[in-house]
């Protein structure tokens, strides 16, 4: 009967496949990185288009109906603002109790206590207004017996040519951990800045006024400085 050859690996053998196990992995590793790396930076490209995408959009919807004296910039990273609701003309006034056709109605929704105030002008020649805080909302009729809508304010009011609703609101760039984000809350502070944007530059980027209207300047963390612009018509 023939033996049966039984040859172990010689240290050569075991010195090569040593060697070809560390190129691999030194190849799989390079290779990873460069994934990782590429993942980064379309995470990065991501992150600027969705602040681009989500500042322009509320920019373009806030300020597309606002006059000068709807907004304020306190400081460089706020902005206050007086977001437009909706108008009308009302139809009927009782002490503190205002009445808008509902065919006049012109806005996105229904006025919320609380939330809202009522911008009352009461002199058209001198573009008078008065702000008053909103109570309650509830429906009626003009005297036509036309449906309503029924706000009770918060002091009795004058005579009103036109009743403009809006939500006061604060733009802030915030500080988190070592990046800043756009946020917004109430402007009366009674709920705390929620994200919708970021991260930015929070020393870089800010806000301005002047007479053609309010600007930002947003610096992303990585990536071009981009500006907004919104001119303001004087109220």
């Amino acid at each position: 009967m023939r033996a049966v050859s039984r040859r172990g690996w010689t240290l050569l053998e075991l010195l090569i496949v040593l060697v070809l196990t560390i190129i691999l992995a030194a190849l799989a590793g390079s290779v990873i990185a460069a994934i990782a790396r590429a993942a980064t930076r379309q995470a990065r490209a991501l992150d600027l288009e969705r602040t681009q995408v989500a500042l322009a959009a509320w920019w373009r919807a806030d300020f597309r109906d606002s006059d000068a004296g709807d907004v304020a910039v306190p400081t460089s990273n706020r902005v206050v603002t007086r977001h437009p609701v909706g108008a009308g003309l009302p139809c009927q006034l009782a002490g503190a109790d205002l009445w808008i056709a509902r065919s006049e109605w012109r806005g996105a929704r229904d006025p919320e206590p609380g939330r809202d105030e009522a911008w009352l002008l009461t002199d058209v020649r001198t573009a008078s207004w008065d702000e008053v805080a909103i109570v309650a909302v509830g429906s009626g009729s003009c005297p036509s017996g036309e449906p309503a809508l029924r706000l009770t304010l918060g002091a009795a009011t004058l005579p009103v040519q036109l009743a403009r609703v809006v939500e006061p609101l604060e733009l802030r760039i915030y500080r988190s951990g070592t990046s800043g984000w756009l946020g917004l809350a109430p402007a009366d502070g009674s709920a705390s800045v929620q994200p919708f944007a970021g991260p930015v530059d929070p020393v870089a980027s800010g806000f301005s006024q002047d007479s053609s209207g309010v600007h930002a300047l947003i610096q992303p963390r990585t990536g071009r400085l981009f500006r907004l612009n919104a001119p303001l018509t004087l109220p």
